[in-house]
């Protein structure tokens, strides 16, 4: 802390954390947005500074293990080379074809999507059956579109460095092709998957006790303008002044905020697309005869031509999710490649959630408790067709001293000062 330096947080609702939404019903909790998070340094020493070591939980070890949803068969996600042999929705001529991404040099075209990058270093086999699901769980999007060194730098970084991917993981014996097929890592990384004993809302609980002198709730920022060397928020409670001004909201909210005081930037980003999901929470009681594999949960690729995304076995990622009793499942529907589900009644998106459970898993009974949230537009595509317009934004902010956009962007974007 500095006593020259004086941060406010403005909060639109009357809670903390947007998109992070927990609910609890009974014994049961479940997520609405982000589940948990990786155990990397900054945020251990945010938990730290909140007092919240005692409350974190672990992701259980046995959901490392990941699956795909391929001609109505679950399959898992290979994790080595003896596995990825064995792995029967990929042709004898799609590994051969695997092995040989050690003799391909590295790309030199920042703008390739994922599907061409994966087509070009593994081959066509290896996009369609692993990159398109990993797109459509961590995206919700399109692998055709989607850019690939914005949406997975990591992976693209490790091309870059090494030449191969496979002589990277290599050099790096830590990490597995389980990585590449879609960890919550988004790409390479050790890290553990953590969250808390009552959802990852009581993060945001903890942020508020910490700093209550600091955040205003239920002051929703309606307009920015600069008079002098600062900037003047307009809130419908009151206005704020501030020297530094950090936006920390989705591009189409960004958009609208700052539309009297950029207009051409106002514009700029509210061409940034995104993906709705819907999300459906189910609780069913244990059933002996139903077929749950021990796992963190499934993907469904795009070829199979459904409107569910994945299925996340939520009760079995971390302790303390239900009762001893029950199991909780997480159905994500929509996406880029199902944008009706916006026309899907309440009603209807748990029937689909409802299909899927009972004819991929075995489930026979009535689902004991239902949980729904449709985010009209959750996710902010990394498309390659916008790379033009993310340069733009950057040109333009740069111009602007001591103005920042902090959000779910689909590329990190800065001022000067």
């Amino acid at each position: 802390d500095s006593p020259d330096i004086k941060i406010l947080l403005l909060e639109k609702t009357a809670r903390l954390g947007g998109t992070i939404q927990t609910e609890c019903h009974q014994d049961s909790i479940f997520e609405y947005g982000p589940s948990g998070f990786l155990e990397k340094e900054e945020m251990v020493e945010l938990v730290k500074e909140l007092g919240l070591e005692g409350a974190l939980v672990t992701a259980n070890p046995e959901t490392r293990q990941k699956f795909l949803l391929i001609n109505d068969r679950l399959h898992s996600i290979p994790t080595g080379i003896t596995s990825l042999w064995q792995f029967q929705p990929l042709s004898l001529s799609d590994k051969g074809r695997i092995v040989l991404e050690v003799f391909i040099q590295r790309g030199d075209h920042p703008e390739e999507t994922v599907y061409e990058f994966g087509q070009r270093r593994f081959g066509e086999g290896f996009s369609k059956v692993f990159l398109d699901p990993l797109v459509t769980g961590i995206y919700a999007g399109d692998v055709h579109r989607l850019n690939m060194k914005s949406a997975f730098p990591r992976i693209y970084e490790m091309e870059q460095r090494y030449g191969s991917l496979l002589k990277g993981l290599i050099k790096r014996p830590a990490r597995h092709l389980h990585d590449l097929a879609g960890g919550p890592s988004r790409g390479f990384s050790k890290e553990r998957l953590v969250s808390f004993k009552k959802g990852m809302s009581q993060l945001m609980e903890a942020f508020y006790a910490r700093y209550p002198e600091h955040i205003r709730l239920n002051q929703e920022v309606r307009a920015i303008h600069v008079t002098g060397d600062q900037f003047l928020v307009h809130t419908q409670a009151g206005d704020h002044r501030a020297d530094c001004l950090f936006l920390c909201t989705p591009a189409y909210a960004a958009s609208r905020i700052i539309q009297s005081f950029n207009p051409g930037l106002s514009s700029l980003l509210n061409k940034i697309e995104y993906a709705p999901v819907a999300v459906v929470g189910l609780v069913y009681r244990k059933d002996p005869s139903a077929r749950i594999p021990n796992g963190f949960g499934y993907l469904v690729p795009s070829s199979e031509k459904k409107e569910v995304l994945g299925v996340l076995f939520e009760s079995q990622i971390f302790p303390g999710r239900s009762a001893p009793q029950h199991i909780v499942f997480r159905v994500m529907l929509g996406g880029t490649r199902y944008p009706p589900i916006l026309a899907k009644t309440k009603e209807e998106l748990v029937a689909l959630a409802k299909e899927e459970i009972q004819a991929r898993l075995g489930i026979k009974d009535e689902a004991v408790f239902v949980l729904t949230k449709l985010w009209l537009k959750a996710i902010p595509q990394y498309n390659s067709q916008d790379l033009p317009v993310r340069a733009t934004i950057q040109k333009e902010l740069l111009n602007l001293k001591g103005f920042h956009i902090v959000s779910n962007l689909s590329f990190n974007i800065s001022a000067r000062g």
